[in-house]
């Protein structure tokens, strides 16, 4: 009885997952997908995402280090001081 119960429970997992999954599928679509928080150098403005002009200056200066060659825990480390 126990080994059907876990099954269904296992069906029923799977089944959620795949639905949720496809919800946000759907959304990304439709373009109504919102995070709930927006990615750093970015802040939401009347539903849009737009760019946070002081979070973009240290994200282009991470990206600059990095492409110069510096590893991350260097690049942590001096934003972190």
């Amino acid at each position: 009885m126990l080994t059907i119960l876990s099954s269904l429970a296992e069906s029923e997992s799977i089944s959620t997952s795949q639905n949720n999954k496809w919800s946000i599928q759907r959304r990304f679509q439709n373009g109504t997908y919102k995070l709930s928080y927006p990615p750093y150098g970015y802040d939401y403005l009347n539903g849009q995402i737009v760019v946070n002009k002081d979070q973009a200056l240290v994200v282009k200066r991470i990206f600059i280090e990095a492409l110069s060659g510096k590893g991350t825990q260097k690049i942590a480390e001096q934003r972190n001081f």
